[in-house]
């Protein structure tokens, strides 16, 4: 089981944490397992970088990865694990204050950062957890100041140090540079894994993101014979979101708050239209708006490039 992870999707008129395997998330989630399984060593615990954009279905990796625990999966058995989101301080004091409410803490904010750390190690081991997920965890490159940020760093090594549980570390490409210039935390890091956009080229991520669109639909109550489901349309949102579930759902969202504006009825073509001028999606596609163009534009052709083969390229020569 999983403590301190809330379920979006148990919300009817949540889009969020639609999940669908591919052959990455697969091997995500055996890495996952992997760690969690021999992330230890004689003198500290590891951590294991889970890294990737915003709105490529990180955080529904966590939910994913408790469903197969919870049900003893082939390669998987039941985990205690805990999921805490780092917050935008991403400071030593705010990691450590965080993890008490994850953990359930009745006065979270109360003492020095030593004590709270002990508190959340005593914690860990009482209630023997296997796994600590921090989300979000490219925030502590954010914090204010190069100190505050350094020490965020650092209170993440000393947990590790204390050999109580290893470390799942979700969060932005960005916090490469942090393992870079920090080589103790360098040496207590097995591995990174990424988690990517949809790539259109490919047959099994293609698959998987109409299939995720489908899902969303479904609990927008959209028809089957809707235009939205066809492969034009499926395409056009996927040049829109950059193959980023996250930004599709996003889209969708507001493609509902549109229809109901409107009182227009069932969510349409239509309505993605409006919504996709209305809304500013960071990632989405700046250079044209794919909800613009005429069905026979080469830029929407199956073929035609998009961002997900580069930034593939730029992972393969070591940019992140």
């Amino acid at each position: 089981m999983i403590v301190g992870y809330r379920r979006e999707g148990t919300d009817t008129r949540s889009l969020g944490h639609v999940f669908v395997p591919t052959h990455l998330s697969r091997a995500c989630l055996r890495a996952i397992e992997e760690a969690v399984e021999n992330g230890r060593d004689a003198d500290n615990c590891l951590m294991l970088p889970v890294l990737g954009p915003n709105g490529c279905g990180k955080t529904s990796l966590v939910g994913a990865y408790d469903d197969l625990c919870a049900r003893g999966a082939p390669g998987f058995r039941e985990r205690r694990l805990l999921f805490v989101q780092v917050t935008r301080g991403g400071s030593a004091m705010e990691i450590a204050t965080a993890a008490l409410i994850a953990l359930g803490e009745p006065v979270p904010t109360v003492g020095t950062l030593i004590e709270k750390t002990n508190r959340v190690i005593k914690a860990l081991l009482r209630e023997g957890f296997d796994a600590v997920f921090f989300d979000e965890i490219h925030r502590v490159l954010i914090a204010r100041g190069v100190k505050a940020g350094a020490d965020g760093a650092r209170w993440i090594t000393d947990l590790l140090n204390a050999t109580v549980c290893p470390i799942i570390a979700l969060g932005e490409l960005s916090f490469v540079s942090l393992l870079r210039q920090n080589v103790y935390l360098q040496r207590r890091t097995v591995g990174i894994n990424y988690v990517l956009p949809c790539d259109w080229a490919d047959d099994d991520e293609r698959g998987a993101f109409c299939l995720m669109v489908s899902g969303m639909l479904d609990k927008l109550r959209v028809s089957a014979a809707s235009p939205l489901r066809t492969h034009l349309e499926m395409r056009r949102l996927h040049l829109y979101s950059g193959g980023r579930i996250g930004l599709a759902a996003r889209l969708l969202t507001r493609g509902r708050i549109v229809a109901e504006r409107e009182r227009g009825g069932e969510l349409s073509c239509g309505h993605l239209v409006e919504a996709s001028q209305e809304l500013a999606l960071p990632g989405a596609a700046s250079d044209f708006n794919p909800f613009l163009v005429a069905p026979r534009d080469p830029r929407l052709a199956d073929d035609a490039p998009d961002a997900v083969a580069e930034l593939k390229r730029n992972i393969g020569e070591g940019v992140f």
